[in-house]
């Protein structure tokens, strides 16, 4: 799994954001670059409970794109719509 982090300028803040299985997750800002990525990297490690974070985490080592499962159609039970 590659991880790409992308650290964003917020005026004097700094955010550090990746896209993993098709979610976006960004860790809290941080007046260092370092420190927003430790905050991403501790997200991602589960520390804080963010759902999304495991979730995006688990698609990943699956090799799951979220995103692009949901342009797949949709499942219905058959009656019109």
């Amino acid at each position: 799994m590659k991880l790409e982090i992308r650290i964003v300028k917020l005026g004097k803040l700094f955010l550090a954001a990746t896209v993993l299985g098709g979610i976006t997750i960004r860790g809290q800002s941080a007046s260092e670059q370092g420190d927003a990525v430790r905050n991403l990297l501790w997200k991602l490690a589960g520390r804080d409970g963010d759902d999304d974070a495991r979730v995006a985490v688990e698609l990943a080592l699956e090799g799951t794109d979220l995103s692009a499962e949901m342009e797949r159609p949709l499942l219905t039970d058959g009656a019109a719509s």
